[in-house]
C-alpha cells in the first residue's frame, strides 16, 4: 500500500460531465433508446446534463443503433 501511493500525483479532474448510459442485454431496449434519444435532442443536444456516453453491452449493439 505505501509503494502505491508514492506514486500518486496531485491532480485535479472533471467529476462530470460524461453522463452514461450502460445498457446490458436484459435490459429494457426499447426504452433505453427512446429516452437516448430523447436526451439528446433535448434543447437541440446543448444541455450539460445530457448523455455523452453509452456502453452497450455486446450482444445488443446493433439492435440498439437500428432502434
Amino acid at each position: 500500500m505505501q509503494q502505491g501511493a508514492s506514486k500518486w500525483d496531485r491532480m485535479s479532474g472533471e467529476c462530470g460531465g460524461s453522463w452514461p448510459v450502460i445498457m446490458f442485454p436484459d435490459g429494457d431496449l426499447d426504452k433505453a433508446a427512446r429516452v437516448v434519444a430523447a436526451n439528446k435532442c433535448e434543447n437541440c443536444g446543448q444541455g450539460c446534463n445530457g448523455i455523452n456516453v453509452v456502453d452497450l453491452h455486446r450482444d445488443i449493439k446493433e439492435r440498439f443503433v437500428q432502434k
